[in-house]
């Protein structure tokens, strides 16, 4: 059975042509297939013969310095501005398509960064130079230092190893002994045993030449004049080569000389050569008898080394852009790799001897060009009929030829030069940037503007290797933006069809920022040279963006900035239409191709005609116009940003004419979409962009899209639409046949099969109907634990993850009532068909499957746990609901006192005994047939006695009923002890809801201007908190709204109707009592008790974002005023900086803690009003928090007396800490001890005092050291004693002293003398999230209480507590950074509270308190003392006597080979 599905296009990534290199180091490996090279802050391994991504290495933030690569292509050593040296471990797959990057260290090489590398040829060992000078030897395996080299504190530009052959040493011996003498064989055997000599050449930023032999450990310095001591070179030593067959060394500065070196009576002298450019890199070729050097000219120059004089032809200077900047040379493919200034790769062939004499003048040239990166690109186009070329207008004034052909049906070259995306040649000639592109029919001619004001046309011959300029145009005053060539087929029949190259087109169109357009007649190839005649037009107010001529070649379409389309016809270049409607610059206009069906617009009537043309507008709108009379036929929204380009798909022919039409857009949001023309709405959109793109290309024959922007990426996007939809078809097709085979299976009752089917196809339902027919079985097998033994089996059987998705069912069915006894059944039948640690252990594939199988168990745990209560509550309120009837029962009249007439008594007699013995518990005795019963509670309402107007026993309305019986005696008999002439007190009216039309009733009396949650919840007259009311009128709080209450006689003495319950949120008008349903109250709500999703909570650190209180003022949400309502300060900075640690802020607005403690609850609403992004008002008051901890702490924090913040934050975690649910001895019970707690080792020494033979005391330590582990949730930090003396202008000097010095009392190392013993303390792993510091600058004693002033200096980031921590590799890497950011700081300000005192050191002081903290969205700071918030600058931060700081650890990179 076949089912067809909807159509649905889709598009799938076919290929991308992202760059490689953006600058910097370069570098290959023996085997010349893998190039590392630098992409910005990342590295990039490519295939070097195919051009594949190997893989990306993610960088830590900071630019790369420096890279290589080992010749083995073992490791990838990568150096950046952040100082660190990251080597990674590579591993090729077999197929080489891929390399696995793994990171085997990450160390802090050097005090500055690394500047340049190198590896020997063994892949053993590194050397690195820095920035100051230093220099260090590596093993790379091993990771230690085996070298130090000490030198000036210049720059290192060069490094080079390696290795002199001991005989060479030898042989500038003055003593050699004679032939064939023993000694001579002993030295000849000697010096095969030490095969070779290493040695490390270095060069620096001043010139300095240097070698270094790490045998002997000894530098040996290189002078071009060895007397004078005349260092090597004048200027930076760029390179530096060696050659073991010429024992000679090669040097190239950028002082415009490249210096040969030959030991000579045991030294190295110097030959320089080449004066006229900056040499950047240099190199032995041939054995060591050529050499070679590169630099700002762009030209590999080749030399002799006998005669120094130059192999290669003179050649001028290349552009500056073609500067070359590095290179790397391998002999044994004898290759060179070139990396130029504009970040394009050239190779050159190193020539051979026999090319070299016999050709007078070699030339270099590369043999291949690799772009690093294509930069922003502006516009490109298919090539050829075959589309295997394209042409690229990138940021530059050369046009890029790249291949695009499939690497299948394409024959590879041997050097591998022939892979997708490869460069193929550069079309120069344009002096500017090149701006727009187009082709003609063949793809053969190419039409370019630039932004030297021209237009040229370019003749492409692959067959060839032709790439000239045909003809150049000019006449535009400014760039040209626009071009376009005629797309008109010729017939096959004709010599243009079938040799297009020697038939350029007709004509060019060229439109310009100077709004001119002009057709240019495009000569003949017979008449190439004379000048073209010319049309030129004014044609729009505004600069042109872009030009297309209509597939007849009859029409052409200008866009402008000015926001229309004008329609031209191309013979006389005369205006036929104008189309306007856009509300910005029109960026992009296409015409419709040939062929096109009807297209139906937004009113429904088709198109037929001239066509239709589509645009695409800065005002983020494509529309699709009528050309026959110029009006918009439909609307396309949907881009968030400028639509800068439009581009047809492949039209349907009129055999398929009933397909959809399609067309593609670009925009500047990195997005392309996909829109269907008849029905207005995106089919798909695409998203692998990162920047605005400008250009749109489509295949005309496979129908493939191509996308490119300003992130220097080109996709190639496949349509897959008929591939999905085959795959939708058969999937349904299966689906369909499986769902058919799972109802045979239920018809015939093989459930075994049923069960383990609807677990495949995932139907939870069938699942649920399968256990419950089994469960609830009216014959169920003996011996089964679920009925049926069949099922039994199944669910005995089941693999690892099928018992998994039957435990997710099992979760979602126990949380209802309804299908839990089901639930229940089948997991007892789990539990027992499985041993206890089956559940625990089950393999689920990934971390996150294992967090989830943890989630279910305990959600599995949670909801039976309440069933199981649920059931015992219920067999508890059954033996209250049997105690109630038997009560109810007692109050029902003997049938024999009932006064009856004798027609009714023996039936209304059967009539009570049968109510009464069947009544309902749930039905009311008055309900039963002439039943008299005491009054309801709902009698005191006026309309009551209406609705219990009794029943006549015959059915006619007699007043012979027995209630009025009854009711007569009643008035008869007086002995009841009530009064007559008391009268009936009745209750008032209470409605259930509001008068039909009377909806919105007194909303408009509410005055949230006055409206203040923040204060305590008790009633103002009262003073009780519960079931209290707040009034939206005038803001008061009552208890209660019932006739009787506090909110009920407040409504009709003060006229005040609308209140709201604090507990439920829900809103009633007193005194008529019914509840009110406006979304209107939803704010008022929300700032009552605001709640948050967990997307709303994980953007306030990465969004930034402002909000507006009534009055309109602006307040950044978290970052508010809070009320210090006498002294409570102290309070305030404690509570601002606790709620911007993320972990516990995040919790506090998340969780559920309605069932925790006050304190807990109170913590959690102040904390949800501070992030309030809807608040009435810019600040917030903890009162309610305050009365809490008053009463919590005994009246020690009050809001009248000030306390000490640090006292009170101790107090506060702990409190918190045990509010939920923490253990007083188990560490991390809590989320307070997992934020703060951290653990301490202290080591401690008695001192002694013992007499020596004089009798005088000697101060002795102990020789047991004591240590201790404890924990603790912040460090105090001890400020150096102020000084005592004044400064010359008698006032108290105010040190200072980093935060780096206070922290060494953890250092391990300082010792503390407390209580005759000395002290040590050092932090140990693992380190809390978060670090809280103390710095302790009051100290009192029994006259007087003194404080420091000294400032704490600090930089807000970047605080390495590594020096402070005990090693431990199994949490951190030994000798790494770790790495912790100021997130709060709490500062101390002492104001003087007696001014006119005439000695102002004797004037009182008293304390204030403000907090410092960091927006991390914005990543600024604010400082907020009490109601006062504003920004203040990160350097300014430690002017204040800091008191307590908060510091946060910085996550680590993640680890992996791609960027996320």
């Amino acid at each position: 059975m076949a089912i067809t599905q909807a159509a649905k296009t889709t598009f799938e990534v076919d290929n991308v042509i992202q760059p490689i290199f953006t600058g910097g180091s370069v570098a290959l490996e023996n085997g010349a297939r893998i190039l590392a090279s630098t992409l910005g802050e990342d590295a990039v391994l490519t295939e070097l013969t195919t051009g594949k991504r190997l893989a990306e290495i993610e960088g830590d933030g900071e630019p790369i310095s420096t890279l290589t690569i080992t010749p083995s292509a073992s490791h990838l050593i990568v150096c950046s501005r952040s100082l660190t040296m990251r080597i990674y471990a590579l591993k090729v797959s077999p197929e080489f398509d891929s390399v696995e990057a793994t990171l085997v260290r990450t160390s802090k090489p050097h005090a500055t960064p690394v500047v340049v590398l190198a590896v020997d040829r063994t892949s053993t060992l590194l050397a690195t130079g820095a920035a100051d000078g230093a220099i260090k030897i590596w093993d790379i395996v091993g990771g230690y230092v085996t070298h130090t080299v000490s030198g000036p504190s210049v720059l290192i530009s060069a490094l080079h190893f390696f290795e002199i052959a001991a005989t060479a040493v030898d042989a500038s011996s003055d003593r050699r002994p004679k032939k064939g003498s023993r000694k001579n064989q002993t030295d000849e055997s000697e010096a095969r045993v030490v095969d070779s000599k290493f040695r490390l050449a270095w060069g620096t930023q001043d010139g300095k030449v240097r070698i270094f032999d790490l045998g002997k450990r000894t530098t040996v310095p290189v002078y071009a004049d060895t007397k004078r001591k005349r260092e090597a070179h004048e200027s930076n030593v760029q390179s530096i080569c060696y050659s073991p067959e010429q024992h000679a060394l090669l040097t190239g500065s950028r002082d415009k000389t490249m210096t040969l070196w030959l030991w000579r009576n045991d030294g190295w002298s110097g030959t320089p050569m080449l004066r006229h450019e900056l040499v950047e890199s240099v190199g032995f070729l041939n054995e060591g008898k050529w050499m070679y050097s590169a630099g700002e000219s762009g030209l590999l120059r080749i030399w002799d080394t006998t005669t120094h004089h130059e192999i290669t032809a003179e050649q001028d200077a290349k552009a500056e852009g073609e500067s070359i900047i590095s290179t790397a040379y391998l002999p044994h493919k004898s290759l060179i790799l070139c990396a130029q200034s504009d970040f394009t790769l050239a190779l050159y062939r190193v020539p051979s001897p026999e090319m070299v004499a016999s050709s007078p003048e070699l030339l270099m040239e590369p043999f291949r060009r690799i772009s690093g990166t294509h930069d922003e690109i502006y516009d490109l186009a298919y090539l050829l009929p075959d589309q295997s070329m394209m042409a690229l207008a990138t940021n530059s004034e050369d046009i890029r030829i790249i291949s695009v052909a499939n690497p299948e049906t394409k024959t590879k070259e041997a050097d591998g030069s022939s892979y997708f995306g490869y460069d193929v040649a550069l079309l120069k000639g344009h002096e500017d940037i090149v701006m727009s592109l187009d082709v003609d029919w063949s793809g053969h001619w190419v039409a370019s503007g630039a932004k030297d004001n021209t237009a040229r046309l370019w003749r492409v011959d692959p067959a060839n290797d032709s790439y000239t300029c045909y003809a150049v145009f000019t006449g535009h005053l400014e760039s040209v933006g626009a071009v376009a060539l005629p797309k008109v087929v010729p017939p096959e029949d004709s010599e243009a069809f079938k040799n297009p190259l020697d038939h350029p087109p007709t004509f060019l169109i060229s439109g310009s920022q100077d709004r001119f357009v002009q057709k240019r007649i495009i000569p003949r190839i017979s008449e190439q040279g004379k000048e073209a005649s010319s049309l030129r037009r004014l044609a729009h107010e505004k600069d042109i963006n872009a030009l297309d001529i209509s597939p007849s070649g009859r029409l052409f379409a200008s866009a402008s900035q000015d926001k229309t389309v004008k329609i031209w016809d191309t013979d006389r270049l005369e205006v036929q239409g104008i189309l306007k409607g856009h509300k910005r610059g029109v960026w992009a206009v296409k015409f419709a191709p040939l062929h096109t069906p009807a297209i139906q617009g937004e009113t429904g009537g088709a198109v037929s005609g001239k066509g239709v043309i589509v645009t695409g507008s800065g005002d983020k709108t494509i529309k699709l116009w009528n050309l026959s009379d110029y009006t918009c036929l439909r609307t396309f929204e949907g881009h968030s940003h400028n639509v800068l380009k439009v581009a047809w798909l492949h039209i349907p022919t009129e055999e398929n004419a009933k397909k959809r039409i399609h067309f593609a857009s670009a925009g500047a949001d990195s997005l392309v979409k996909i829109w269907d023309a008849n029905l207005g709405e995106t089919e798909c959109t695409l998203d692998n962009h990162e920047d605005r793109l400008w250009t749109l290309a489509v295949h005309p024959q496979t129908n493939t899209l191509v996308s490119a922007g300003s992130d220097s990426k080109i996709t190639f996007w496949k349509d897959t639409t008929s591939e999905t939809q085959a795959a939708a078809t058969e999937a349904a097709t299966k689906l369909v046949e499986q769902e058919q085979e799972l109802e045979n299976y239920i018809h015939i009752g093989a459930y075994r099969d049923a069960i383990v089917l609807a677990l495949q196809l995932n139907h939870p339902g069938r699942l649920l109907s399968l256990f419950t027919n089994v469960v609830t079985t009216n014959a169920p097998e003996e011996g089964s634990l679920c009925g049926l033994r069949a099922v039994d089996q199944v669910l005995a059987s089941l693999s690892d993850e099928q018992i998994f998705l039957l435990l997710l069912r099992l979760r979602d069915w126990n949380t209802n009532a309804r299908t839990a006894p089901v639930a229940q059944r089948i997991l007892w039948t789990l539990v027992r068909s499985y041993p206890a640690g089956k559940f625990s252990n089950l393999s689920v594939k990934g971390a996150r499957g294992q967090k989830s199988l943890k989630e279910v168990l305990n959600a599995l745990k949670v909801y039976t746990e309440r069933h199981y209560k649920r059931m015992e509550e219920l067999v508890d309120e059954s033996y209250l609901v049997e105690y109630t009837l038997q009560e109810m029962d007692s109050l029902a009249p003997p049938i024999g006192e009932l006064s009856l007439g004798e027609g009714e008594e023996d039936r209304n007699s059967c009539v009570l005994d049968q109510a009464m013995s069947k009544r309902h518990a749930s039905e009311a005795l008055e309900e039963l047939m002439g039943i008299g019963s005491p009054a309801s509670k709902k009698s005191r309402f006026d309309d009551y006695d209406k609705s219990l107007t009794p029943v006549s026993a015959n059915g006619n309305g007699d007043a012979q009923s027995i209630n009025g019986a009854v009711r007569d005696e009643e008035r008869e008999g007086h002995d009841d002890g009530f009064e007559d002439d008391e009268p009936d007190e009745k209750a008032p009216i209470r409605q259930s809801a509001p008068t039909e039309g009377y909806d919105d009733l007194y909303l408009d009396t509410i005055d949230r201007n006055v409206l203040d949650f923040d204060f305590e919840k008790l009633c103002s007259i009262s003073l009780s908190n519960i079931n209290v009311y707040a009034c939206l009128v005038c803001g008061k709080y009552f208890q209660g709204r019932g006739p009787k209450s506090h909110a009920y006689f407040h409504a009709l003495d003060e006229d005040h109707h609308v209140f709201i319950n604090m507990s439920t949120q829900k809103v009633y008008v007193l005194p008529e009592g019914y509840e009110v349903m406006s979304k209107s109250l939803d704010d008022i709500k929300y700032v009552s008790d605001p709640r948050y999703t967990r997307q709303e909570v994980l953007e306030f650190d990465r969004k930034p974002r402002t909000s507006r209180t009534l009055l309109g003022k602006e307040y950044t949400p978290g970052f508010v005023g809070m009320n210090n309502i006498k002294e409570n300060d102290y309070l305030n900075v404690i509570v601002q900086a606790l709620s911007h640690i993320s972990p516990l802020r995040n919790y506090f607005l998340l969780e559920d803690l309605n069932k925790n403690p006050e304190l807990v609850k109170r913590t959690s609403i102040l904390f949800r009003k501070i992030w309030n992004p809807r608040a009435f008002k810019a600040h917030v008051s903890p009162h309610e928090l305050l009365q809490e901890i008053a009463l919590r702490s005994n009246k020690r924090f009050t809001l009248t007396v000030q306390s000490d913040p640090v006292e009170f934050l101790s107090w506060y975690l702990n409190n918190l800490h045990l509010g939920l649910g923490g253990s007083k001895t188990k560490p991390h019970s809590s989320p307070i001890q997992h934020i703060f707690q951290g653990k301490l080792k202290v080591e401690s020494q008695a001192i002694t005092a013992k007499a020596d033979a004089l009798d005088r005391l000697r101060f002795e330590e102990a020789a047991e050291v004591k240590v201790d582990v404890t924990r603790f949730l912040l460090l105090t930090l001890d400020l150096p004693p102020a000084p005592l003396f004044q400064d010359e202008l008698e006032e108290n000097i105010i040190p200072q002293v980093p935060l780096t010095n206070i922290l060494s009392k953890y250092n391990g190392v300082t010792a503390q003398e407390l209580n005759a013993q000395r002290k040590r303390y050092r932090l140990m792993h693992p380190l809390p999230p978060f670090l809280v510091f103390h710095v302790k600058r009051f100290s009192k004693n029994k006259f007087v209480s003194e404080r420091n002033p000294t400032i704490v200096t600090f930089d807000a980031r970047n605080l390495d507590v590594s020096p402070y921590v005990e090693p431990d590799p199994a949490y951190h890497p030994p000798g790494e950074p770790i790495w912790y950011d100021l997130v709060a700081n709490v500062v101390h300000e002492a104001v003087r509270q007696k001014e006119d005192v005439a000695d102002s050191a004797v004037g009182e002081e008293r304390k204030t308190w403000k907090v410092q903290l960091r927006d991390k969205a914005t990543d600024e700071w604010v400082v907020a003392q009490d109601l006062f918030v504003d920004k203040i600058r990160s350097e300014l931060l430690y002017l204040g006597e800091t008191y307590l700081q908060v510091w946060e650890r910085r996550r680590e990179p993640p680890k992996g080979k791609g960027r996320a």
